[in-house]
């Protein structure tokens, strides 16, 4: 009589396991096709920023870019710091700091996405200005919220 609790239990768990699992694949299939940023490398992002904000574009271009893009917003413009980035070279919020560095005069960053897997994921784009207010680079960072 216990054999038989012991198997069925088991047999009970197992099919959980299996619905979690299958629930799991088909959450990753859903997040791949609806939130394309989200499997894409930084690197890749980054690419296609610029091949719709070249190098040498005007911050008030910018602004009109992003403007025409629904999906994009202006976080902050900084006209009188650069894009910084922490000590492991990842774009920071907020001003620089003893090992920080500053690329750039003038930044803004915008917000391109907000996606959803397990967890909330930001996808923020950093870019840099000369003292001219051209464009000289683009970082891309991804935020986790895990609380």
């Amino acid at each position: 009589m216990n054999v038989q609790k012991i198997k069925k239990a088991i047999l009970i768990i197992s099919i959980v396991l299996l619905i979690i699992v299958f629930l799991i694949v088909m959450s990753v299939r859903r997040s791949m096709r609806e939130n394309p940023l989200l499997f894409i490398p930084e690197e890749v992002i980054q690419s296609n920023l610029l091949e719709t904000i070249p190098i040498g574009t005007s911050m008030g271009d910018v602004g009109i870019i992003v403007a025409g893009n629904r999906e994009w917003t202006i976080r902050v413009i900084r006209e009188d710091l650069g894009v910084v980035l922490n000590s492991s070279g990842i774009p920071w919020r907020g001003n620089s700091m003893p090992g920080f560095t500053v690329i750039g005069e003038q930044s803004i960053e915008i917000h391109i996405g907000t996606y959803y897997f397990i967890t909330r994921i930001d996808v923020g784009a950093y870019l840099a200005f000369n003292k001219d207010g051209e464009l000289i680079e683009i970082f891309v960072r991804r935020e986790y919220d895990v609380l």
